[in-house]
């Protein structure tokens, strides 16, 4: 028999701001705003977040009223000397509600110095299971970093890839040099203005409990969950960054994954993408193709169909007319638009965005 839930008990905190209204104009970088929310019950508890642009800030928060169905408080923060999204996000404990936003214009004296760029990027190709390599993950990686690194003294002062590896190919690419990585650029990237974009190239699948996992080079397919990074070790990597985040990923599918098993794991991508693209993790998330559509590359691309697009768009193709630099969104139209023609229709990529993050620059372009 079905236990009954009663709707009260899934209901999340319901978010306003109150003051100042949207939009509101500034020219000083402290900023208090007073919000109210109201919860589905009185014994719920309450903690209130702050995100600029999609990422987490400090926040001091004052509470008004901390008892009752209703609470209310002022959260006093420091915004950066640009146009910002503010978001005021509430969580009881079912998770995060709906976020609040108020749009900041600047009009004080200044500007923030330029960004720093971090860069991630991770291909395999070849496995130490020889049964599903591929033909450019390894490439793709690659190239993903070339591109990056050529856009520094452009909209970006300096590009940082990782350290140990400018781009993690092959037998590097293991679990544990992959774990390295994202802990490398999850405590790098303090800034709210800098941005760090990860590329994952590769394999991946959905595993029976319906998790999305990368195969790194030394993945066992008879310990799959014990050899393969999750989405949720990627999601918490991802959402401690400490600026805006860019996830790419182009990951194929092969039935040799298990041996040659007759299951579908088909990695389920706009899954995945939903998940991560959520208020309260303010992860962009570029992914190669739609639901459990498979990844095209080909000898005549010299690249996945996704990555040629990707670094043609970030090059400049994703430009509009006389514009020098590439928006989320440009880059978006543009590589859905020439991965349909490559792939004959065949492969349709994703892009998944939170409403707590506004469209923004993210390369110039170089040609």
């Amino acid at each position: 028999m079905t236990k009954a839930v009663s709707v009260r008990s899934l209901l999340k905190p319901v978010v306003e701001i109150d003051d100042p209204k949207d939009p509101v104009r500034r020219d000083n970088r402290e900023l208090s705003l007073t919000y109210s929310v109201k919860l589905p019950s009185a014994d719920d508890s309450l903690r209130v977040e702050a995100q600029i642009d999609g990422v987490k800030v400090a926040a001091d928060d004052h509470r008004l009223v901390d008892a009752g169905d209703t609470r209310a408080g002022i959260l006093n923060i420091k915004i950066p000397r640009r146009d910002a999204t503010i978001s005021v996000i509430g969580y009881n404990g079912n998770g995060a509600g709906v976020p609040a936003l108020l749009h900041v214009q600047w009009t004080g004296a200044g500007t923030e110095p330029k960004l720093t760029l971090y860069v991630v990027a991770v291909g395999v190709s070849h496995y130490k299971d020889e049964q599903v390599s591929l033909h450019f993950a390894a490439k793709d990686a690659a190239d993903f970093v070339a591109l990056a690194k050529a856009q520094a003294g452009g909209l970006y002062e300096k590009v940082i890839p990782y350290p140990q590896h400018e781009s993690l190919r092959d037998s590097e690419a293991t679990k544990d040099a992959i774990l390295d990585a994202l802990d490398w650029i999850m405590r790098a990237v303090t800034n709210t203005n800098d941005v760090a974009m990860v590329f994952l190239s590769g394999h991946g699948m959905t595993t029976p409990d319906q998790h999305y996992r990368y195969l790194p080079y030394d993945y066992d397919p008879d310990r799959i969950e014990r050899t393969t990074i999750s989405d949720l070790e990627l999601q918490d990597y991802l959402t401690k960054i400490g600026g805006k985040k860019i996830f790419f990923f182009d990951t194929c599918y092969s039935g040799g994954i298990l041996g040659g098993r007759a299951v579908d794991l088909r990695p389920d991508v706009d899954k995945f993408a939903n998940e991560l693209k959520a208020a309260e993790n303010g992860i962009v998330v570029f992914a190669s193709s739609t639901g459990t559509q498979l990844s095209q590359e080909k000898d005549e691309w010299n690249n996945g169909a996704f990555t040629k697009a990707l670094v043609e768009g970030l090059r400049g193709a994703a430009a509009r007319p006389g514009v020098p630099a590439i928006s989320i969104s440009d880059l978006e139209g543009y590589v859905s638009r020439r991965v349909k023609d490559l792939t004959a229709g065949n492969q349709r990529p994703v892009m998944a965005m939170p409403k707590t993050v506004d469209d923004y620059w993210i390369a110039q372009r170089l040609n």
